[in-house]
């Protein structure tokens, strides 16, 4: 398992370091390096935690990859689109979740190999889990709107068909 993250995490930075030096980034090229840092970030703390220290007990970094997601496929279908200062709050979950990791350090809250354990956290479990999965699944199915959108709209700005070009 420590093979795949290594892998993991190497291919994230690398692939998270080209897209930031790239010359002239757009937005959505910021906001895919910084997605890809993210999950650098999550798979070195996973190393971390299987074999040296269990350092990291709460996962609040997958609450950014819906919100990156969605700005992602926002900022490379709509043109000359700005960011806005409004799209931060599509990542208040991430920080309503990372400000209970702070309050809930050390205590074992966040136990994934008992997830089922009844014990006093086991509601917030179940809602962390809800949350996410409702997270997921809402960003994923906008993001996928947005692209079908993206693509009628381009079959419309098309003048020429064929079937030999698509």
């Amino acid at each position: 398992m420590d093979e795949i993250l290594y892998v993991g995490l190497s291919q994230s930075f690398f692939a998270g370091l080209m897209i930031a030096t790239k010359r002239n980034p757009q937005v959505a090229d910021r906001i895919l390096a910084a997605w890809l840092f993210l999950i650098a970030i999550e798979m070195g703390f996973a190393i971390v935690n299987t074999s040296i220290i269990p350092l990291y007990e709460f996962v609040f970094i997958p609450f950014t990859y819906g919100p990156l997601l969605y700005l992602y496929v926002k900022f490379q279908t709509i043109e000359d689109l700005r960011f806005r200062w409004e799209y931060a709050l599509h990542f208040i979950p991430f920080l309503a979740v990372f400000t209970t990791a702070i309050v809930f350090r050390g205590r074992p809250v966040m136990r994934l190999d008992n997830f089922w354990n009844a014990d006093p956290f086991l509601s917030f479990r179940l809602i962390y889990g809800l949350s996410f999965f409702i997270s997921i699944t809402t960003y994923s199915t906008i993001a996928f709107i947005l692209i079908n959108r993206h693509q009628k709209n381009m079959q419309n700005l098309v003048s020429y068909t064929s079937g030999k070009i698509t």
